[in-house]
């Protein structure tokens, strides 16, 4: 009867630990599982951070561009402002060939 009950506590007890070593494996495959899906969402947010962190600097470059190029535009519209003036007028050199001034060796049939 001891053999008996000495062999029904050893099966007992291996059984035992073949549940408990069971539990503890779908255990630790829940927590892989979590921490797989806490990974994934912690990428896709670095994803999106990186992409808003780059139409930033993007919008604040193409910002800065607009602004140098206003002032650029409005420093050379400030340079020429107001129109040369000439200091003396010269008449146009071309204006008597092949008018009535009759110049020759212009081309002129006169």
């Amino acid at each position: 009867m001891r053999d008996v009950i000495a062999n029904n506590t050893a099966n007992t007890n291996a059984l035992a630990q073949a549940i408990n070593t069971g539990i503890q494996a779908i255990k630790d495959d829940l927590c892989q599982d979590r921490l797989d899906a806490a990974n994934r969402q912690i990428a896709q947010l670095q994803t999106q951070l990186n992409m808003a962190n780059l139409a930033a600097s993007q919008t604040a470059q193409t910002a800065q561009l607009i602004q140098d190029n206003n002032a650029q535009t409005a420093a050379l519209i400030n340079r020429i402002s107001p129109a040369p003036v000439p200091s003396y007028s010269v008449p146009n050199p071309y204006t008597g060939c092949c008018g009535n001034q009759g110049y020759y060796g212009c081309g002129c049939a006169g």
